[in-house]
């Protein structure tokens, strides 16, 4: 989803024309940020994976941990070096987004301030993008707003799945574990149904393109809407994995409609 969500903001950021060579730059500098930052908390949750999820790859015995660890060092050293063929600010907004994804697993996961990476790392991937591609504008800002509503709705939802055997296990103090199943669910649809309505009226404070929020705002209701439909229908471990899925695929349409409001 990371990297398509990068190449698709590329597209709308240099309006359909990127840089071929700075895109696929652009692109590799994410995604070795996020598999660093996925690898690492594969790592960090080896043992709590091998009792709640030993399908994963760890626990599996698909990856050692050994190998894992390595392949984290690697992935970071790759970015590091990257970072001096970026502009300077585009390499310290790259740095700030990775360093939060490690921070949060290595510290803040099981807190009450485990949103706050979330949203450290969903601003200023955005962004790193605009200034990796030479197309920084200070509207862009107006990204904040909505970015805080949407990243601590999806720091509710990646928790969700694993609310019970964290709680269970781990005696885990998150703030999806303070809320609880029923009212994170709630939050969580109470977040990406109305953040679209936040962009909306943000049109009537600085100037855009508001079709793009319109349209694409839209979907991501949609989706949540489906979301609630569906978890009525599926047994309960599906559908709160299905939560996890499908508000990715709402911060998706809601962001992506923002930034071309912003941007087009």
């Amino acid at each position: 989803m990371v990297g398509i969500a990068t190449v698709v903001f590329g597209f709308v950021a240099t309006r359909g024309n990127p840089d071929g060579l700075v895109l696929a730059r652009t692109w590799l500098v994410v995604m070795c940020g996020h598999a660093a930052i996925g690898l690492s908390n594969d790592y960090v949750d080896r043992n709590r994976d091998a009792l709640a999820q030993p399908d994963k790859p760890i626990p599996s015995g698909d990856i050692s941990p050994d190998l894992a660890y390595w392949l984290v060092i690697v992935l970071l050293a790759i970015q590091v070096i990257l970072y001096f063929t970026l502009p300077v600010g585009a390499a310290l907004l790259a740095f700030a987004a990775t360093a939060s994804g490690l921070l949060y697993n290595l510290r803040l996961k099981d807190t009450v301030l485990s949103w706050v990476p979330y949203f450290i790392s969903f601003s200023t991937y955005i962004l790193f993008l605009w200034s990796a591609l030479d197309r920084f504008d200070p509207k862009l800002l107006w990204l904040y707003p909505p970015a805080f509503l949407l990243t601590i709705g999806i720091n509710l939802a990646n928790a969700l799945p694993d609310i019970d055997s964290d709680r269970q296990r781990h005696r885990s103090k998150g703030l999806a574990h303070r809320l609880g199943i029923r009212r994170t669910r709630v939050a969580c649809w109470l977040i990406f149904a109305l953040t679209p309505l936040l962009c909306l009226g943000l049109t009537n404070v600085t100037p855009v393109n508001r079709v793009y929020i319109e349209v694409l705002g839209l979907c991501g209701v949609v989706v949540v809407l489906a979301n609630i439909l569906l978890y009525l229908r599926l047994p309960r471990p599906q559908a709160l994995e299905l939560t996890w899925k499908l508000s990715c695929l709402s911060t998706f349409c809601t962001a992506a409609g923002w930034l071309a409001a912003l941007s087009l």
